[in-house]
């Protein structure tokens, strides 16, 4: 092989060489490169609240027909949980929403186990006040990380 034969394959290996670099995740930054930032790069505490949020939604939508306390139920050990992974991902962040929320929790859960136990217009008035102050909450909660994470 010649070496103008050479030539154009070093050129075609060159050209792709930078353009495989060029469409790499990284940015220089002077010092050596970095992956880009991106919205995927959000904090993890970003994609709990949106979670979170819809369940609250779902929660504050439920009329308190036959069958509701079911699904309140359902919804609260749902929550519960997206709660204790945004508690988790946030560490000791939004302490004072994640009190809030936890004690909206465990009022609407207590209200909720009184209104099965015994469902009287008082008891399910207690359960359609605990729904809106976990709605509240979880509102707070979302103002909070939406503010400073998102």
């Amino acid at each position: 092989m010649t070496a103008t034969s050479r030539y154009p394959r070093l050129l075609a290996a060159g050209v792709l060489a930078v353009a495989l670099t060029g469409c790499s995740n990284t940015t220089n930054t002077g010092s050596g490169t970095s992956p880009s930032s991106s919205a995927s790069s959000k904090p993890a505490v970003c994609s709990d609240i949106a979670n979170l949020k819809k369940t609250a939604q779902s929660l504050r939508e439920t009329s308190l027909s036959q069958g509701a306390l079911a699904k309140i139920s359902s919804d609260i050990a749902t929550i519960k949980q997206q709660f204790a992974t945004l508690k988790s991902d946030a560490k000791s962040q939004y302490s004072a929403q994640t009190k809030q929320m936890s004690s909206a929790l465990n009022a609407l859960s207590a209200n909720v186990a009184a209104a099965k136990a015994n469902p009287t217009a008082s008891t399910l008035a207690a359960v359609r006040s605990a729904l809106r102050d976990v709605g509240a909450a979880a509102q707070d909660l979302e103002t909070a990380v939406t503010s400073t994470s998102c």
